[in-house]
């Protein structure tokens, strides 16, 4: 209860975001949750596990192109999942990341596809997992 949380989700397909808005989920993607998890933050409903009001209450949505910009930041955590580091140029992918680690807090995170990879030249940021393709942002600005 003391965590203060404020997600912000984004993606350029209007629909999709549409379907995030609803926060209902078929059992089996939630099928790995802990069930005392599950009990608290889901409600079953018409077949589908549907994530509580004051859950979703913290969840901002907006349509976005990264490739046109990203949001306003500076975050503790950006999860940029199969995108990116799969589908764009590693002109592009340079780009990108450069513009993330402006938006983030120190050691901040950057939590990226498991068969993705950041560019070789991006010393900046500390492996957490690889396995998980969690990294630690260890630039010297702190933007708080």
């Amino acid at each position: 209860p003391a965590l203060q949380l404020k997600i912000l989700a984004t993606d350029f397909n209007a629909q999709l975001l549409q379907r995030a808005r609803q926060a209902c989920y078929p059992a089996v993607t939630v099928k790995n949750l802990p069930t005392a998890w599950k009990e608290k933050v889901l409600r079953f409903e018409d077949g589908s596990y549907c994530l509580r009001p004051d859950y979703q209450a913290v969840v901002e949505f907006m349509q976005q192109d990264v490739r046109k910009g990203l949001p306003p930041g500076p975050f503790d955590m950006l999860l940029c999942r199969n995108l990116v580091f799969t589908y764009y140029t590693a002109e592009l992918q340079k780009r990108l990341l450069k513009e993330m680690t402006g938006l983030l807090h120190k050691e901040g995170v950057l939590l990226i596809g498991v068969h993705e990879s950041l560019p070789a030249e991006m010393p900046e940021f500390q492996i957490v997992s690889e396995r998980l393709g969690l990294y630690r942002y260890l630039g010297a600005i702190n933007k708080l």
